[in-house]
């Protein structure tokens, strides 16, 4: 299959796993849903560890799987928390600028160019992201003062700068170990699974809340372990293909879905601007991968 199919299919994914995301929120809180999620999406990949060729294992690859483990876990804790307590139709246009952040971090740390038309691009999503922020009859300085005040925004960024590190790291270590996408899902799944229920034994009530939550949003839960098992296999099958900035901007597309689907079925505000503020950002993202 080629390697745009799966970042569209992806895509799809993505945007559907969002707004259940947001509906299981509601309802409890992001550490309880993100063990829950890690725990489930763990459970239903166990048939999978029997393909799983245990020969390629090494504690390079180990180390390094760790690592991208612990970067997408805490990424994922940030965003489920942001979600929480924002709008989901203004959170999931935030995430669209990760292509800006990971070129940059390529720029940065691999030595990758940016041409004039990527920082064009990259200059275009922070226009998108303001227009985002603004409202009627406000200062046009109020977005600078949500963007500067806002502990949710700030917790999307950083998070996005995590998953900018991990996508590069797992670009690394799918070409350089030759490991199979699935086997390599499988192993991360497994690491991130093993965090989540440490960090919530250690900061929460531990078995306690993960019973308690999943007893409010267990089927929902279900659902959303099966799109996020799918999206990131498709995402690694991509990858393994294509340059990891490409897959990413395609796979933001969802952003467009989700705005308009979750906008309106959460009944949200400011619909239309944001509409406008995701499209402005995905031909921003054109931009950066053409």
């Amino acid at each position: 299959m080629i390697w745009y199919v799966y970042a569209l299919i992806a895509a799809g994914l993505v945007s559907v796993a969002a707004i259940t995301q947001k509906k299981i929120l509601f309802k409890t809180h992001a550490m309880e849903f993100s063990a829950n999620l890690a725990l489930t999406n763990l459970l239903l990949s166990l048939p999978l560890f029997f393909f799983v060729d245990w020969s390629i294992l090494s504690w390079a690859l180990g180390f390094n799987m760790l690592i991208v483990s612990i970067l997408a876990m805490t990424a994922f804790l940030y965003i489920s928390k942001a979600v929480r307590h924002m709008e989901v139709s203004a959170a999931s246009p935030l995430l669209v600028i990760s292509p800006a952040i990971t070129a940059t971090l390529a720029f940065i740390f691999l030595g990758e160019a940016l041409s004039l038309q990527q920082i064009f691009g990259i200059l275009g999503l922070i226009v998108g992201a303001y227009i985002l922020e603004t409202k009627s009859h406000t200062s046009l300085l109020e977005p600078f003062r949500v963007f500067r005040t806002s502990k949710y925004i700030h917790y999307i960024f950083f998070a996005l700068i995590l998953y900018g590190f991990s996508s590069m790291l797992d670009r690394f270590v799918l070409t350089k170990y030759a490991v199979e996408p699935i086997q390599y899902l499988i192993m991360v799944q497994l690491f991130i699974a093993i965090g989540f229920f440490a960090l919530i034994t250690v900061l929460h009530g531990g078995v306690a809340d993960i019973r308690k939550s999943f007893k409010k949003t267990g089927w929902w839960i279900v659902l959303v372990s099966l799109f996020t098992i799918g999206y990131r296999w498709c995402q690694l099958q991509a990858v393994q293909i294509a340059y990891v900035g490409l897959v990413i901007a395609i796979k933001r597309l969802s952003t467009l879905i989700t705005v308009i689907v979750g906008g309106e079925l959460f009944h949200e505000h400011q619909l239309l601007r944001k509409i406008i503020a995701s499209i402005v950002m995905l031909g921003c993202i054109a931009l950066i991968i053409l």
